[in-house]
């Protein structure tokens, strides 16, 4: 299991952070979120040139044109779960192949059934990457050393 710590190896750009960042990282930013309102290719062309080092990225939206994009860019991204994918999360997990499962982003009853120990193991058989809050991590912590996926922990 790989933990990835908010704002050091996993960060959120969008519109402002372009404003604001001119000069490419040496650093490797393991995942990036992907937040732009309207993405086009310049935004994802000087997002690549910031963060060279960077493979893979994380979008909640606009699946069609980072598809397109990202095949260009032999770059993996995954689709992450949001609170209105849950009346449908089924579909959602039919529909994308690259999931980041975000527990926080799941209504309390339905979080307490993915937390349940077997229906847990077969959620990680079938993530890469899941995002949770720090109480659920402990929870889970001996199952996850185990997996060979990414965490990310919200504090």
């Amino acid at each position: 299991m790989i933990v990835s710590k908010y704002k050091e190896d996993y960060i959120e750009v969008d519109e402002k952070w372009l404003v604001h960042n001119h000069v490419p990282t040496e650093r490797k930013i393991h995942l990036v979120k992907l937040c732009f309102n309207f993405p086009c290719e310049e935004m994802m062309d000087q997002v690549l040139d910031l963060l060279p080092k960077t493979n893979r990225f994380i979008i909640e939206n606009n699946v069609k044109f980072y598809n397109s994009y990202f095949k260009q860019t032999k770059k993996k991204y995954y689709v992450e779960n949001t609170l209105k994918d849950e009346k449908n999360f089924i579909s959602f997990l039919r529909k994308n192949n690259k999931i980041l499962l975000n527990l926080k982003a799941i209504s309390n009853v339905m979080l307490k059934y993915f937390i349940l120990e077997l229906v847990f193991e077969d959620v990680l058989r079938n993530v890469e990457i899941i995002k949770m809050d720090k109480e659920d991590y402990i929870e889970r912590q001996d199952m996850l050393k185990e997996w060979s996926g990414n965490v990310i922990i919200l504090e």
